[in-house]
């Protein structure tokens, strides 16, 4: 399926490990599309390194009941069902979700979206995830318009948190998008969205790891 260029208010600004904030995932009505791309934030200095997270073992997908179990490890291209309950008001549904593809891109890429912007990346290299989701529960709670991709991230090869990047308006390399209103019919969505390491710091893996959740110290991870 190709990805959704549409862009929705709830993109997050750029989310570094320094606290900078991220987005939240309540749902929020389709807004008109921008002309073009806005990062709303970078980064001013390189990160302080944070705390290495638990590596997660080598497994097949573990389940509790028919859902993924937090730590679960697979590989990239391959699918696994989790949990997910994208606001307070929603409770859990269990979604498919398969890692498609993990690419590096360049700071070239964001010249669309600015030289100051791109001179902020100067030291990180982008990397583009994305994503296949699929409702597994037709008959579960309405999930359009959900903002799947604030709660996915990403690794690096040392098991530690990378930075996650979003661009407000259309980013051709990697356009991230909520659910649309088909996902609750079982129309499989596909969503990219960006991370980024300082150079040299090779990607280990995508994650589902929604904050305050189990899975947030022990998130799903598709290895790369």
């Amino acid at each position: 399926m190709a990805i959704n260029k549409q862009v929705f208010a709830s993109l997050a600004a750029f989310t570094l490990a320094l606290g900078l904030a991220g987005c939240s995932s309540s749902p929020a009505e389709e807004p008109e599309k921008t002309d073009k791309p806005v990062a709303s934030s970078a980064p001013s200095e390189k990160p302080e390194e944070t705390e290495k997270a638990e590596e997660p073992e080598e497994t097949a997908p573990a389940t509790e009941g028919d859902t993924a179990a937090p730590g679960t490890t697979v590989a990239v291209g391959e699918e696994a069902i989790v949990s997910w309950e994208p606001s307070d008001d929603t409770p859990a549904q269990p979604v498919s979700i398969t890692v498609k593809s993990i690419t590096a891109g360049t700071i070239d890429d964001f010249a669309v979206v600015g030289a100051d912007f791109q001179a902020k990346l100067e030291g990180f290299t982008p990397y583009y995830i994305t994503v296949e989701a699929k409702k597994v529960d037709l008959a579960g709670a309405e999930l359009a318009y959900q903002s799947l991709y604030s709660d996915m991230s990403a690794i690096n090869a040392d098991g530690r948190k990378m930075q996650t990047v979003s661009i407000i308006g259309d980013f051709e390399p990697c356009n991230t998008s909520s659910l649309d209103a088909t996902f609750d019919e079982g129309t499989p969505q596909t969503f990219c969205y960006i991370v980024a390491g300082p150079d040299g710091d090779d990607i280990g893996g995508a994650t589902f790891k929604p904050y305050g959740t189990d899975f947030e110290d022990n998130p799903v991870v598709w290895e790369k």
